[in-house]
């Protein structure tokens, strides 16, 4: 029997959408996903505070939300959206 393996979204990059109800509405997180589980090469990137960013880390495709999380909580940009500087390609 072939092993499932969970769908995941496309590539890309979501964006968190502001939480009103949050004291510093302009707290963002970032998730980029290359769409493919199990390869590498997901990212995350934090604003915290309103201007502390934490820069890019990797993140296991196990913890990419999924498809549905991201629909209803995130917005979609096919490329880096504005404000986010490019994510590194070796953390060191």
């Amino acid at each position: 029997m072939a092993k499932k393996v969970r769908q995941m979204p496309k590539e890309g990059y979501y964006v968190s959408n502001p939480d009103p109800d949050w004291d510093y509405p302009e707290d963002i997180d970032v998730i980029y996903t290359t769409g493919i589980p199990g390869k590498g090469g997901h990212m995350y990137y934090r604003i915290l505070f309103g201007d502390i960013p934490d820069g890019w880390a990797t993140l296991t495709w196990t913890c990419v939300p999924g498809i549905k999380k991201l629909e209803e909580n995130y917005t979609y940009y096919a490329d880096l959206p504005p404000g986010i500087p490019e994510k590194i390609k070796k953390v060191l």
